[in-house]
């Protein structure tokens, strides 16, 4: 039975599952999705189908944490195709949501610190353990950690699209605290941090191959393996892996692309080829 991660839909085919004895199945968009989030004509260019759980459930037996714990990860082509990958999607500003802006008035100048904020309640915050005062945890942190720096506080894209709600706003801002909404590359973001904070957004991953050390305040797929400083506890993760074996298992051998065009499956780099094509356009 194939559900939609922990959507408000899922219990419906959990219980189905449970009565006819079925396994479940949990489909995501991929770390890469489209241009924009959920709009008619930018479908999504990848899926998770995850048989163990969801990524984002730290304790659910997930394909993706599996691969992290106990794939060899030491595949030489693989790992160059990774280095490759993580270079390209870094040249092009390439992330799930794709239709950003890489530099303009609203740009910050180099030397701050990056909080990043994600959408009220979502289940990657919600199944990951993770509270509206682990937000506020987050944000105190970053300020105590770096009291002589910008603070800038990253919206999340359907945060800006008013879709949905974020656990920052407008009465977090002060003298040295800035709340951005405007829809700059992460990349963009991340070259010009000093530090970067977050709970379990996607943005926490790009932070690591792009080079930072994220202090993590959830469980990420990405926390526990000697890439973050972690601030809640991951006792199950004991294993050190590089960025490159990390994105390595989360982009080429987890998730299923797609080739809108000739409509058939394909490889990572068909992906970025197509996304990097309509971001530009």
């Amino acid at each position: 039975m194939g559900v939609w991660g922990h959507s408000p839909t899922a219990p419906r085919g959990q219980a189905i599952a449970a009565r006819r004895g079925a396994a479940v199945v949990r489909v995501e968009d991929a770390f890469l999705r489209s241009l924009f989030p959920g709009r008619s004509g930018s479908p999504a260019l990848g899926l998770v189908i995850d048989h163990g759980g969801m990524h984002y459930a730290p304790d659910s037996g997930s394909d993706l944490l599996q691969i992290l714990a106990k794939h060899p990860l030491d595949d030489a082509a693989l790992l160059t195709r990774a280095r490759h990958a993580m270079a390209r999607l870094q040249a092009a500003h390439l992330t799930k949501y794709s239709a950003t802006l890489t530099d303009g008035p609203d740009l910050p100048a180099p030397g701050y610190v990056l909080v990043i904020d994600q959408t009220r309640g979502d289940a990657a915050i919600t199944i990951g353990g993770a509270t509206t005062q682990s937000f506020a945890n987050m944000l105190a942190a970053a300020r105590t950690d770096h009291p002589h720096h910008r603070i800038i506080i990253k919206t999340h894209p359907e945060t800006a699209q008013g879709h949905r709600r974020g656990y920052f706003g407008p009465k977090d801002a002060d003298a040295r605290t800035t709340v951005l909404a405007t829809q700059l590359s992460p990349w963009a973001l991340l070259e010009g941090a000093v530090a970067v904070y977050t709970v379990s957004s996607q943005m926490g991953f790009e932070a690591i191959v792009a080079g930072h050390r994220p202090h993590v305040f959830g469980a990420p797929f990405y926390a526990g393996w000697g890439l973050s400083t972690d601030h809640a506890p991951l006792p199950n993760r004991q294993r050190r892996l590089t960025a490159a074996q990390l994105f390595t298992a989360a982009m080429l051998l987890y998730p299923v692309w797609y080739d809108p065009y000739n409509d058939q499956l394909c490889q990572l780099e068909q992906v970025i080829d197509t996304l990097e094509a309509q971001a530009r356009a």
